[in-house]
Formats: structure tokens, sequence, C-alpha cells
């Protein structure tokens, strides 16, 4: 099993709703079902804190169910159980892969997994803010979550 790790900064809005919407969609995918995973954890979460309502909210509007997600602080020891780990930002990359730097190879921004480019752009931190945000977010992420199986579909 291909495992994927989505990281954000307090595992309740971006992480969780990217981790619920590659797993929808890999389970909609007959190429990739059954052979990929996701899960996420924060760089600076609080220990099991519900996912935000607004990001609950924007999840369900695209099909996905985070209500019952409660937040998970990143653990080195992931490192080793995870194929890649996809920040949500260039400052979540390289946070991590200062930190670990044997595992930099895996370390990725979302957008620097589809673009190739290392000075890529971030994905928006919604927390605190409307449902308009974070709808905005989530089919940002879906997006890029859609254009990230592709590229997986070649490397699994």
């Amino acid at each position: 099993m291909y495992k994927v790790l989505f990281v954000c900064s307090g595992n309740t809005c971006r992480s969780p709703l990217a981790e619920a919407l590659f797993n929808k969609a890999v389970n909609e995918d007959k190429d990739l079902s059954g052979k990929v995973t996701a899960s996420s954890c924060g760089t600076a979460t609080h220990f099991e804190e519900l996912a935000q309502p607004n990001a609950i909210t924007a999840g369900q509007n695209l099909g996905v169910d985070i209500s019952g997600h409660k937040s998970h602080q990143f653990d080195p020891e992931l490192l080793n159980i995870f194929d890649i780990i996809i920040g949500m930002t260039t400052a979540h990359r390289d946070t991590i892969a200062f930190r670990f730097p044997e595992h930099k190879d895996k370390i990725f921004a979302l957008y620097e997994y589809n673009t190739g480019e290392r000075d890529c752009k971030n994905v928006q931190d919604p927390y605190g803010c409307d449902l308009d945000t974070y709808e905005k977010v989530a089919v940002e992420l879906n997006e890029q979550i859609n254009l990230m199986l592709e590229k997986l579909k070649s490397n699994v």
C-alpha cells in the first residue's frame, strides 16, 4: 500500500480535507483503489482537536465527511511509515525537511508535487475565515488532489 501524509499546521482544516478528498478520489478510481491511502497531521496541533465547523461543511459540499476527525501532531516516526509527505505550504515542507534532511526526497509542498516547482503557490490557511473561504480552499484542494492522483498513477 502506497501511503501519503498530508500536513498543515493545526490539522483541523486543510490537511483533513485533503486526506478525505484524496481517499474519496482513490476509492472511486479503479486503478488506485486498494493501492493508495492517505492520512493527515499537523505541525502545531493540539491533542485531538476537532475539525473546524466550516471545514466540515465545505467537505460535505464536496461529498466527504470529516466531522469525526480529531487532530494529530506530526511525529518523526511517520517519516518511516509514509511514502510521501505533502505539506500545504512550502513552510510545512521546509520545517520537516530541515529537521529530517535524510527524508527530504519524499517531502513536498502540494503545488510543488504537481508542478515540480520548489518556489510554488501555497494553499491558504482558512482557519477563522468564513465559509466561502473554506469552500474555495476545499475546491482548490480537490483540484490539486486530482492532479496529484494522475501523477501517482505512474508511480504506484
